[in-house]
């Protein structure tokens, strides 16, 4: 089984699927061990799928593709 994800113009997730037929020609992007959800955005120049930022003094991690963020809202 093959994970896809279908972007929209401004490449963010508008579905996922998970199938063992390849899709890749009907606009999905196949991807393997990367966050991924509807909502984020597909960065290629860092092949990464990049969560909405939770406040605005996040910073993103490239390596990663996560928010690193001191807002004490996250603390619990």
């Amino acid at each position: 089984m093959k994970n896809f994800a279908l972007l929209n113009a401004e490449n963010i997730i508008i579905n996922i699927s998970v199938a063992e037929n390849d899709w890749l020609s009907t606009g999905w992007l196949e991807y393997t061990g990367k966050n991924c959800g509807i909502g984020y955005t597909y960065n290629a120049d860092l092949d990464l799928f990049i969560a909405p930022k939770c406040h605005d003094e996040a910073t993103l991690n490239e390596v990663t593709g996560l928010w690193n963020c001191s807002n004490l809202d996250h603390d619990i």
